[in-house]
């Protein structure tokens, strides 16, 4: 702020556009485009200097340099025209993806349990013949096997024999059947 202009006339000068607020805004958009103007010549005298060509290095191999200089306006230019910029774009090609069909997973086998394998059978009797049997009905086929501790009657293990009753096994579990 210069000397010469008060605080009072620089209010008074701001109340004045604050009043009349085209004159304010006329003052804005005059010195925005006074600095536009100025920035457009800088910017053109600074082109004209910068703009000589010179050649652009371009290395093709290791051990020579090539300069070659940059292509000209025209090469741009008929780039440009080859083009039609306004034509319509063709419409993009759906590729749908093939239809991915999961295997079925495995079917759940049933693992059946002692208490069902042991269902179809009966203990018959408990023969001792210089060791122990045990004489097992299938009642289904209704055959008698006779068998000794390790022995199976089907996947089903004999663990023990015992007075009037038997141990069975199968994968952990065990059951008895009684006379």
């Amino acid at each position: 702020m210069s000397p010469s202009v008060s605080k009072a006339a620089l209010e008074d000068r701001i109340q004045g556009w604050m009043s009349e607020p085209w004159v304010f805004f006329r003052r804005v958009f005059k010195g925005l485009a006074f600095v536009t103007l100025v920035g457009g010549v800088i910017g053109i005298a600074w082109s004209s200097l910068a703009s000589t060509e010179r050649p652009v290095r371009v290395r093709e191999t290791p051990a020579e340099a090539v300069f070659k200089a940059p292509p000209s306006w025209d090469y741009y230019a008929s780039a440009i025209l080859k083009r039609d910029l306004f034509k319509t774009a063709a419409p993009p090609v759906v590729v749908r993806p093939k239809a991915v069909v999961a295997a079925p997973p495995p079917p759940v086998v049933h693992k059946p349990t002692l208490a069902e394998l042991a269902a179809d059978l009966t203990l018959v009797g408990i023969v001792n013949n210089g060791g122990l049997q045990a004489a097992i009905m299938s009642n289904r086929t209704k055959e008698v096997s006779y068998l000794s501790v390790g022995q199976k009657i089907g996947d089903i293990t004999v663990a023990g024999i015992e007075g009037n009753r038997v141990q069975l096994s199968y994968e952990g579990e065990t059951l008895a059947l009684s006379l």
